[in-house]
């Protein structure tokens, strides 16, 4: 197979670039879409606290995923460049600075959502973040 073969997508026009490399995630969100109204369809049976929970958990994943998917990103983008420069030592670096930060947002993560959900707090010492 010959360079001419495979889909050059720095070549042609700037709209067509733009919608192969957005399509995938437009689908993505779609698709997403749908899931999320075919879970309110089978939760609007139990009641308005089942859908008002799934709604809560809906926007919680919604605010979720620009942050994990930009820090995927960012990393992959870093990584890749060390990987085709031969630093494999510098790439598996980055690649473990981006595993203890998402790590680290995780357990954040789930210090602060019960948050999000009670009136009161925790424990006490969650009084300090409390926004």
């Amino acid at each position: 197979m010959t360079q001419s073969d495979h889909n050059q997508i720095t070549e042609g026009g700037l709209l067509r670039a733009t919608l192969l490399l957005a399509g995938p995630m437009m689908a993505s969100s779609v698709l997403q879409n749908v899931q999320s109204l075919i879970d309110l369809f089978w939760v609007s049976r139990l009641g308005a606290d089942a859908v008002a929970a799934l709604s809560m958990s809906g926007t919680m994943l919604m605010l979720l995923f620009p942050i994990v998917l930009g820090l995927a990103t960012g990393t992959v983008a870093i990584v890749s460049r060390h990987v085709g420069a031969g630093e494999m030592d510098e790439a598996s670096r980055v690649a473990g600075q981006d595993s203890v930060v998402m790590l680290i947002a995780a357990v954040g993560l789930c210090w602060w959502a019960p948050r999000l959900v009670h009136d009161r707090p925790l424990a006490p010492y969650q009084n300090l973040v409390y926004w």
